[in-house]
């Protein structure tokens, strides 16, 4: 009797064990066909959410002047992998601008962080005070961090890319002349302390070398202009107002042609327009000699 006991509770164990397999069998049947009636796959969840980060993350980096046309360029080929169903490549192309946009992230951060020099600790005793005793506000123990300039890490930044662009743009035989003119505007600019205007200026080199049209950029506007005193332009006198010439503004070109030109040059070499310059006061635009300190018109000082 004990043994038939035994052999029934054998029995019963096995068949509860047949049982919880095919409950599991069946439960996981039940999950495939919800997810295929979703028309969703975890693979096309994993895309979806690996692209919307990677998106996110560009737009925030982009919202701080942290620009990168690599990652933006990886970023349109996943969205669309991802709408096609290829799901892996639209994953492996989501990581790699993901690891590209850090590493953007770490340029940036390391331009921005350089070291700054700092007043060693002295004794309150040995600080200089007024003729009221008090201590004078540069001299101050724990004096705040000097502020970074606006747009200069950005305009750094964009300098440092545009240069890699341009040399890439060389190596594939593009013709570089106008963006690496843009970009040594845009060095002069930056070593000037101008980093509004150098952004600016990296901007428009790296627009070149995509091949968009730049937009004219403010400095163009009050740079000099050139005179073709032959009859085929309207007679306007070159303006080269002085301390213009430090933010990249001495190129000149001719009125008719846009040709480059040099302020001893007498005839365009490329139209053969009649050429000739004055310095105008960056005042109220009177004509200057060549030895004038003060405006003759509104007293400007001009050296």
């Amino acid at each position: 009797m004990a043994d038939l006991t035994e052999i029934q509770i054998g029995l019963i164990v096995a068949m509860v064990i047949v049982v919880v397999v095919e409950l599991i069998i069946i439960l996981r049947k039940r999950r495939r066909g919800e997810a295929m009636r979703s028309g969703r796959s975890p693979m096309a969840d994993r895309a979806y959410n690996s692209l919307l980060a990677a998106e996110k993350i560009y737009d925030f980096m982009l919202g701080q002047g942290i620009v990168s046309e690599e990652a933006r360029v990886l970023l349109r080929d996943a969205r669309r992998d991802q709408t096609a169903g290829r799901y892996d490549a639209a994953i492996s192309k989501s990581e790699q601008a993901k690891d590209i946009l850090a590493e953007a992230k770490k340029r940036a951060d390391d331009i921005g962080s350089e070291p700054v020099a700092y007043k060693p600790a002295v004794a309150l005793s040995d600080l200089p005070t007024d003729s009221e005793g008090a201590l004078p506000e540069e001299g101050m123990p724990g004096q705040a961090r000097p502020k970074v300039p606006d747009n200069f890490m950005q305009a750094k930044f964009i300098i440092s890319t545009a240069e890699e662009s341009l040399l890439e743009a060389e190596r594939g035989g593009k013709d570089v002349a106008k963006a690496r003119a843009e970009l040594a505007k845009a060095k002069k600019c930056f070593e000037a302390e101008d980093y509004a205007r150098a952004l600016s200026q990296a901007l428009r080199a790296k627009k070149a070398l995509s091949g968009a049209p730049a937009e004219p950029s403010k400095g163009d506007e009050d740079g000099p202009a050139v005179t073709d005193l032959s009859g085929s332009a309207p007679a306007e006198m070159a303006h080269m107002p002085p301390k213009k010439e430090a933010c990249g503004d001495e190129a000149l070109s001719c009125p008719s042609c846009d040709a480059q030109i040099t302020d001893d040059d007498a005839f365009c070499r490329k139209c053969g327009a009649k050429l000739e310059f004055a310095a105008l006061c960056p005042g109220c635009g009177a004509e200057l000699e060549p030895d004038d300190a003060f405006c003759r018109k509104c007293g400007a000082k001009l050296k």
